[in-house]
């Protein structure tokens, strides 16, 4: 059975090209993606709450890590 649409980006024409798309979000699209960003946001602070200064360090060292290593993959 197919779902209905959540209206979170739009497809439009290329003005300059007649086979390549645009995407863009639309205002729901964007809303869903601070809201998102916001609950994740107070899970990680639920969570490192509990910690102790020497864990929060190791916490934002695996991070920055982690996105050193995303980026090799990204380019």
């Amino acid at each position: 059975m197919a779902q209905a649409s959540l209206e979170y980006i739009e497809l439009t024409e290329e003005p300059n090209s007649g086979r390549e798309k645009l995407i863009t979000m639309t205002p729901a699209g964007k809303q869903h993606c601070e809201d998102m960003i916001a609950s994740a946001c107070e899970v990680i602070r639920n969570i490192t709450d509990n910690f102790n200064d020497d864990e929060n360090r190791m916490g934002v060292y695996m991070f920055m890590r982690m996105d050193e290593e995303f980026s090799k993959v990204r380019t």
